[in-house]
């Protein structure tokens, strides 16, 4: 999973451990945990979600999530293209979700 931080994109590189990327220069990379995750995320999600990446910020758990089959899960956590923390985390947030709009609903 690359992450990119740039102070162009309003990063501040020295809250991250971030390395150059010299082919595109003034931007650096978040390292990879060894299965391709990003260093920051952990079991439940990420773990600086307070002060995260611009391009993370923008990034939605519940997007990747929704309308996902149980069967298209498992493939992109097979095939590294889904972090299971943003897996949980996703589906977590969709619960939640559901769970607002149908008591709004009741409450009117």
């Amino acid at each position: 999973m690359l992450i990119v931080v740039s102070p162009s994109m309003g990063d501040d590189i020295a809250q991250f451990e971030a390395v150059p990327m010299p082919e595109m220069p003034g931007f650096f990379r978040i390292p990879e945990q060894e299965n391709g995750d990003c260093h920051y995320l952990g079991k439940d999600g990420c773990t600086i979600h307070d002060h995260a990446p611009a391009m993370c910020q923008f990034f939605s758990c519940i997007g990747a999530v929704r309308g996902l089959t149980p069967k298209k899960a498992a493939e992109g956590i097979a095939n590294n293209r889904l972090a299971p923390a943003v897996l949980k985390r996703g589906r977590d947030l969709l619960r939640e979700q559901m769970a607002f709009r149908s008591k709004k609903r009741r409450t009117g």
